[in-house]
């Protein structure tokens, strides 16, 4: 044979034995089941009263089996409304242990407790578990899956409540009793919260479901019980406004915050009680508030109201004293009563408007009047004092000293009449009139006319006398009287 035909031989050789190979060569990841058991009816059709878990991929055929049994316990928890947090189930399903696993509530803790002695203690009637193997880099390796089969009977369902109820009760009568205790050792704050734990585990209970009749005889009279000992303690609670009436400016907030002290009223004393929480809210109107305080060691609580009403209307605030609004717990109230009032009826004003016409000084003033009976008209408060023939400082002290808030000071002035006619004149009038603050002691608006926006100050009439009138009226300067009051009263808003 040539050297040319066994090269192909070779070559051909070659070729089919390396296709043989990559025939045989397995996937990477590939998994295979070697047990040969059938799977069982209840694993995809499950009887009634029993649960099936199934547990992840396991390397010991034991680990597969706890973690079976394991999730068929999760089930069942999940199948009786279990109200615990799932951090405390997993805890407890983990450890299979309840000693360590503490919750923030009675119903709460009672049911882990139950979770330990009725679910943690159910076993498998029947396992089935498969063995698989997976192809990896490192080569073959096994694993198993299992599945468990829990019988969870809806007599041991009601089982469940039952025991449940009752050591909620059992451990709700522990903190009424802890809860005197600490009241008789006057340290109410810690004994009524004792009391508020057992009232919350009753709400708790009540959201449970039905309950067996024995069971609904047994709380109803735990929960009489209880309502007379918070009865009597609240009976025995004073609860007093220091300022209860206020008046504030509607769309603001208070000045000085509420106060109110709380006593504990015993053998005809009076002893302060500290550290207890007091709820504000309003019951008529509205605002911002701050909604629960705490008392200090001497029984007095502030609480800041930050808004009241945009409306000049009564507000009524409420205090509660303790810790829940429910039927169970009716709990000592005060009222605060906070009258919303207008910035005008707040704000003592003085009004002094000079008028001189060539260069004499009239009796009284038309701008002056003007001004006062628009003021009126918005309920601003006008001190009826006359400022006359002073400098500006010395007008500021007299405004002072008669009380007021706001000095509102100028002069109206004609300084020249022209005759137009054989019988009309016609002349112009200047109008400056300043706002100033007594209580901040500065000036916070001035108004000089004409001006752009009130160009026209003429009058006109048939005698000088008559032309000075119709100009220093500004019935040419429509609206000036309504745009200086309006202009006001925003300025003394945004600066309350």
């Amino acid at each position: 044979m040539s050297k040319k035909n066994l090269s192909l031989v070779f070559i051909s050789l070659v070729i089919l034995n390396g296709c043989a190979t990559v025939g045989t060569v397995k996937k990477i990841g590939e998994e295979i089941k070697i047990s040969s058991q059938p799977l069982p009816q209840w694993i995809n059709i499950k009887p009634r009263g029993y649960f099936v878990g199934m547990s992840g991929d396991r390397k010991e055929e034991g680990e597969a089996r706890d973690e079976a049994l394991k999730n068929a316990q999760r089930l069942i928890i999940e199948s009786l409304g279990v109200k615990v947090a799932s951090k405390a189930i997993e805890e407890v399903i983990t450890t299979g242990s309840t000693k360590d696993v503490l919750s923030s509530d009675v119903f709460s803790q009672a049911q882990i407790e139950v979770i330990g002695k009725n679910i943690l203690k159910v076993t498998a009637e029947e396992y089935y578990t498969e063995k698989w193997q997976r192809t990896t880099f490192q080569g073959i390796e096994y694993f198993y899956k299992s599945w468990a089969k829990v019988r969870f009977s809806e007599e041991e369902h009601q089982e469940f409540i039952k025991n449940t109820v009752n050591k909620t009760l059992s451990l709700a009568k522990d903190f009424v009793k802890e809860g005197e205790e600490l009241i008789k050792n006057e340290k109410y704050a810690s004994g009524i919260d004792k009391f508020v734990i057992s009232v919350n585990s009753l709400h708790s209970i009540e959201d449970f479901g039905v309950l067996p009749v024995e069971l609904s005889g047994e709380i109803k009279k735990f929960a009489t019980s209880l309502k007379e000992k918070i009865l009597t303690f609240y009976s025995k609670i004073e609860i007093i406004p220091i300022n209860e009436k206020i008046t504030a400016i509607a769309g603001k907030g208070l000045e000085e915050p509420l106060k109110l002290k709380v006593f504990f009223k015993e053998d005809n004393k009076k002893k302060p009680i500290g550290n207890f929480p007091v709820k504000f809210k309003f019951i008529k109107g509205e605002g911002e508030i701050e909604n629960i305080k705490t008392t200090d060691a001497q029984g007095i609580v502030l609480c800041n109201v930050y808004k009241i009403s945009e409306k000049s209307q009564e507000n009524v605030i409420e205090a509660m004293v303790g810790w829940s609004e429910s039927s169970l717990i009716p709990s000592p109230r005060a009222k605060f009563i906070i009258q919303g009032m207008s910035p005008a009826s707040k704000t003592k004003l003085v009004v002094s408007i000079e008028e001189r016409i060539l260069g004499k000084k009239s009796a009284s003033s038309k701008v002056e009047h003007k001004i006062i009976a628009k003021l009126k008209e918005k309920n601003f408060s006008i001190i009826s004092k006359k400022i006359e023939n002073v400098s500006e400082e010395e007008a500021i002290q007299l405004a002072k000293n008669y009380g007021a808030d706001i000095l509102i000071y100028g002069s109206a002035e004609i300084s020249r009449i022209t005759k137009q006619a054989e019988r009309l004149y016609s002349t112009r009038s200047r109008v400056i009139i300043k706002i100033f603050s007594l209580k901040d002691g500065k000036t916070l608006a001035v108004f000089d006319i004409p001006d752009k926006k009130f160009p026209d100050t003429r009058g006109f009439g048939l005698t000088e006398q008559e032309a000075a009138k119709d100009a220093l009226s500004l019935r040419s300067a429509e609206d000036f009287f309504d745009y200086l009051v309006k202009k006001f009263e925003e300025i003394i808003t945004i600066g309350l």
